[in-house]
């Protein structure tokens, strides 16, 4: 009974994780990808 009752709460945290991780995955690249463009962007004029 113990193990059945560890392995709920377990799989609770597990999809937390999961969500949270793809959370992370959706919202990092829009973060990544702007101040890379800005970078790249402010780079160029400033070389010129």
């Amino acid at each position: 009974m113990s193990a059945a009752n560890t392995a709920e709460p377990i799989d609770d945290f597990n999809a937390l994780i999961e969500k949270a991780l793809a959370a992370a995955l959706m919202l990092t690249p829009p973060l990544i990808l702007p101040t890379r463009h800005a970078k790249t962007s402010g780079e160029r004029p400033s070389s010129k």
